[in-house]
């Protein structure tokens, strides 16, 4: 803080004021003048990249655009770009798309990977895709009873899977029985086929080798099979299918999935968002030889969590726990597992004030799970031991909006509720509409404190609807065409200029008592960095007392030399020096800009000479 002797003559009133960083980021919370000195109350598509020196953001390139749009989800699979786009799945190997699959939902979804097979849901299918051919998966076909006699009964084996109507019945055959009844009566119209050879060849059919009554579920054998009782396995195996309305839809319309088992083995699909079950979560099953199988959920494999009218929106893995998020509120399950009872996933509630109604914001963030709320803004996740409203705590104050000025909340309510996010180079974004506001928390780490020092960037004209990063790039798919977008570190947005701003602080010197003169401003830019900086002053009111273009040099032509064909370019920062002589202020602030195709807006440190004219009557 600059420091005048009570005493003080006009002829030792000069001051500076030394802003050696500009990196504290957009703050919209506070009046102008109360902000902290690092941080601006307007700035737009600059970051702090530069070891605190602000810079303009990386540009965007169109990388490849799809045969339809928009794009729903993008993945990097065995050497080819994969792309959910309109109603399409195609792959892209750089030179050739090629289109898998048509006919698909036009719904954004998910895509991961199980035993090296790439999967997708999308609120109304679940496709597969083996870096060859891409379908629809079939769902697991479960063996409901064995050791059953011809007449039923037998042992109980394999839980009803949600995603397939077939199922199959095994039998003991005795030689002489040809009426065998099945587990479940009502069949389908599906043709029955069996097997007689312990379920290795299903070669007998419907109507050559037996005839079945779908009401009763009874198949009548022309031939009675061979005895097996004798046999270490059974000898007769049925399949057949019955449709139960609407539960092939319990899976394939939802959207949300996570992989988690507890501790390092994350082998079970967790799913929910099913807009015909709000509350309810899902996960895979185990097959009879203890086999995880992506093609299986079991009937029983579900639970029903907080009210039946909230979504459940989210799932984050946070060690060895599995957070659960709902528009309202939020849980986890843990894993455990008993000799005698298996596996099991219990539910614990985490927070009954706060959830998350912008589903894809969560991203893990430091370790910990992080999200956004439409109505509170962002918040990561500080323990789980217990249900506790400390738990939670708050990241985007700074960038919420207030009366003041409008910030992230302020975006209109279906782009919030649309918006996504990445975990990119240290940085959480989200993108509501085309606006993206970035927390670089690597320069600012959440430490438990307040968030009012976390430093935030928006970023505008990104229109991410879905993030890849692969090979250390970000890529993005847009809203609505089938573009897929590529950062890159230059500056043009598809070959536009990028339109870079900063405002500082309402500065009054720490002397708000006094009326002064504004002398000079020196600001330091990078080397490397030739450029025009449009350059703005601003009274208390507003009001624009001046404005300036200047040139920030990095070349320096006086070397130049047609016989070496050498240009001298500057090792360290440039420094500009505009004198000013801007009388009577009280409150006062700068403002930079550019909007030059491929020129960068860097400031590295500012200095403002003023002096003291007169205290205020």
């Amino acid at each position: 803080m600059a420091y005048v002797p009570a005493n003080i003559s006009f002829e030792d009133t000069s001051q500076e004021k030394r802003l050696d960083r500009l990196d504290g980021g957009l703050n919209v919370k506070y009046r102008e003048s109360l902000i902290s000195d690092l941080q601006s109350p307007y700035m737009m598509n600059l970051n702090a990249d530069d070891r605190g020196a602000l810079t303009k953001r990386d540009g965007q390139t169109e990388f490849h655009t799809f045969n339809g749009g928009p794009v729903h989800g993008l993945f990097y699979y065995k050497s080819k770009f994969i792309c959910a786009h309109s109603t399409k799945l195609s792959s892209w190997d750089g030179v050739t798309e090629t289109l898998l699959l048509d006919g698909i939902a036009d719904n954004d979804g998910v895509f991961f990977i199980v035993a090296d097979i790439l999967l997708y849901f999308n609120g109304n299918g679940y496709i597969q895709y083996n870096g060859v051919a891409a379908q629809n998966v079939e769902g697991y076909v479960p063996t409901l009873t064995i050791n059953r006699q011809p007449t039923g009964g037998g042992t109980k084996n394999e839980v009803w899977n949600l995603f397939s109507p077939a199922f199959y019945d095994s039998f003991r055959g005795d030689g002489t029985s040809t009426a065998y009844t099945l587990s479940l009566s009502g069949l389908d119209e599906t043709a029955v086929i069996a097997s007689i050879d312990g379920g290795n060849t299903f070669d007998k059919t419907e109507g050559t080798h037996f005839s079945v009554n779908r009401v009763t579920g009874v198949v009548t054998w022309n031939t009675a099979p061979p005895d097996g009782r004798e046999l270490t396995y059974d000898n007769v195996k049925i399949k057949a299918c019955k449709t139960f309305a609407g539960m092939v839809d319990m899976v394939k319309k939802c959207r949300i999935v996570a992989q988690y088992g507890g501790g390092s083995n994350d082998s079970r699909i967790f799913i929910a968002g099913a807009d015909l079950y709000p509350n309810v979560y899902r996960y895979s099953g185990l097959t009879g030889n203890a086999a995880n199988d992506y093609r299986y959920f079991p009937e029983t494999n579900y639970n029903r969590i907080g009210s039946d009218f909230k979504y459940i929106t989210g799932f984050a893995k946070y060690y060895a726990k599995l957070v659960i998020f709902k528009e309202d509120s939020i849980f986890s399950v843990a894993y455990t597992y008993n000799a005698s009872t298996g596996s099991s996933f219990p539910v614990q509630q985490l927070n009954a004030q706060i959830g998350c109604d912008m589903p894809g914001t969560v991203q893990i963030i430091n370790n910990a799970p992080v999200f956004c709320h439409t109505q509170y803004g962002a918040y990561t996740m500080v323990q789980t031991l217990q249900e506790n409203e400390k738990n939670l705590e708050p990241l985007s104050g700074n960038i919420n909006g207030s009366v003041f000025r409008p910030g992230l909340l302020d975006e209109s309510k279906a782009d919030l509720l649309a918006a996504t996010s990445v975990d990119y180079d240290g940085k959480y974004w989200i993108c509501a509409g085309s606006k993206v506001w970035v927390w670089d928390y690597t320069l600012s780490p959440f430490d438990g404190r307040a968030d009012d020092m976390l430093k935030w960037f928006p970023y505008d004209n990104i229109n991410a609807r879905c993030w890849l990063i692969n090979d250390r790039t970000l890529y993005h798919g847009d809203r609505q065409i089938g573009r897929m977008t590529k950062f890159i570190p230059d500056y043009n947005d598809y070959g536009q200029p990028i339109k870079a701003v900063f405002r500082c602080k309402l500065f009054n010197f720490d002397f708000p008592e006094w009326l002064k003169t504004i002398t000079g401003i020196w600001m330091t830019t990078r080397s490397g960095s030739n450029t025009t900086i449009t350059l703005n002053f601003y009274d208390d009111n507003n009001v624009l007392i001046e404005s300036r273009v200047i040139k920030s040099k990095s070349f320096d032509l006086s070397s130049f030399s047609l016989d070496n064909f050498t240009v001298a370019v500057y090792r360290f920062p440039i420094t500009i020096f505009q004198k000013l002589k801007q009388k009577k202020i009280a409150n006062w602030q700068f403002e930079v800009s550019n909007n030059e195709l491929n020129k960068n807006l860097s400031i590295m440190s500012v200095v403002i000479g003023y002096e003291l004219d007169k205290k205020m009557k």
